[in-house]
């Protein structure tokens, strides 16, 4: 499909004209056109023109409720085709109105266009508690909570659900905007939100703006999709350019070939805004003391990935299970197995986050807690800004991961950064996973 033919979802979503939509969309899937390319190139573009259209009084509301129609009906048609590992929504929110309020036309407009937008949302309706808003945040784990309110006898209700959200320990985690006919800007600084909108347009805007989520991907595979080689395990082992014995050799290729389908590695991350300083990094007004090492390697970076990886809980099932035969050389095996299965999905997060990031930004070496400096009790801290149980993992007291074989940290992005080989000395710390490639 002509990329002149497929201006025509853009123009039959401005226009409201659903079956064009839909129509548009069938052929662009048939023939082949990825869906994040419909969606971010067309779809959202179409409505971030029809609420500029509204904001400048060219467009009324009938419009925008018959646009967000035409960009649903494309959307639910590509639903099917996105890749379940793949998540590029700016942010996913929770909206409702409150409490005692049964008013919703203006809510479930501010609601489409959030989807229309690209943002994922959890509309709850009306009528809703502090309760139920809460619950939402925690079940979805949404950045932003938008509120409704069309009467002055339920507006002070809004108090209450922030009151709730910090009980809960929700409300760092969360933004929370509000909107509806008695509402004033005034009145939302008065009960602590984020921000406030008079319209659904400047709902987005305001939503892009406080929300500094920038992306959010995730995965799921089965560790033979990683293609582990063996001379990656010698590797690990800490062989480095010697070779290993007949036996190591067989131990491992056996090993490698029976590593249970039940082995699932999964990673996720997102991208945030952040500030460096010289020996720290500041994320959602909070600072890592991360060393001189990490913040001069991310000096001149704009934003930051907050990565976590995992082997899971499958690996460490069939590790108990080797440990059990008393064979420590499989045992030690298994556990090297285990560490370069989470590397390597670790690599595979960097290489779907160079895919996805914007044209001309790169990407610096991945950085965790407990190295190059960094202290390993930020690890908690770095996990505040992640999912609560974010792919099963747990920390312990002492700020380890459960399962062990994870990994979790930072990762640089920005046009003037750069990856490093890790030879090239960034710190000399003798138990880093790295060393033993530091030989080669």
């Amino acid at each position: 499909m002509k990329m002149v033919e497929l201006q025509e979802l853009h123009t039959a979503i401005v226009t409201g004209k659903l079956p064009l939509a839909i129509s548009t969309t069938q052929k662009a899937i048939e023939e082949g056109i990825e869906p994040q390319v419909i969606i971010n190139e067309y779809m959202v573009k179409a409505m971030e023109e029809i609420g500029t259209r509204f904001e400048n009084g060219k467009a009324f509301v009938p419009e925008l409720l018959m646009a967000a129609r035409a960009m649903k009906g494309s959307l639910d048609l590509l639903k099917p085709y996105l890749a379940t590992e793949t998540n590029r929504s700016p942010g996913k929110i929770v909206i409702g109105t409150v409490k005692g309020d049964l008013h919703d036309i203006g809510k479930n407009l501010v609601a489409s266009m959030f989807e229309g937008c690209g943002f994922e949302v959890i509309n709850l309706g009306v009528d809703i508690s502090s309760e139920k808003f809460v619950k939402a945040v925690e079940e979805h784990h949404a950045n932003i909570i938008c509120m409704s309110a069309l009467l002055t006898t339920t507006m002070n209700y809004m108090r209450e659900v922030i009151k709730a959200l910090e009980i809960s320990g929700l409300r760092q985690k969360v933004k929370v905007m509000i909107g509806g006919a008695p509402i004033t800007e005034q009145y939302a600084l008065e009960i602590g939100a984020d921000g406030y909108s008079d319209n659904a347009n400047a709902a987005v805007v305001l939503a892009k703006k406080i929300n500094r989520v920038i992306m959010i991907y995730s995965f799921e595979l089965p560790a033979s999709s990683l293609s582990l080689r063996k001379e990656e395990i010698y590797e690990a082992m800490g062989y480095g350019t010697h070779e290993p014995d007949e036996s190591v050799k067989i131990l491992t290729r056996e090993l490698l070939a029976g590593i249970p389908e039940d082995v699932i590695v999964s990673g996720y991350l997102s991208t945030l805004a952040a500030e460096i300083q010289q020996d720290s990094i500041s994320i959602q007004k909070m600072n890592f003391q991360t060393g001189k090492t990490i913040a001069s390697l991310m000096k001149r970076a704009e934003q930051i990935a907050v990565f976590v990886a995992t082997a899971g809980r499958g690996f460490e099932r069939w590790s108990k299970s080797i440990s059990q035969k008393d064979d420590w050389a499989a045992l030690f095996i298994t556990d090297s197995i285990g560490s370069c299965l989470v590397e390597k999905a670790g690599d595979y997060l960097e290489t779907q986050l160079e895919q996805k990031i914007e044209k001309g930004l790169k990407h610096t070496n991945r950085f965790s807690p407990g190295y190059c400096g960094w202290n390993v009790t930020e690890q908690r801290k770095l996990f505040s800004l992640l999912p609560d149980s974010i792919l099963g993992i747990q920390l312990s007291d002492s700020c380890m991961m459960s399962p062990i074989k994870s990994i979790s940290g930072f990762i640089g992005i920005g046009k003037e950064v750069q990856t490093k080989r890790y030879g090239c000395q960034i710190c000399e710390l003798q138990t880093c996973f790295r060393k033993n490639k530091r030989k080669n």
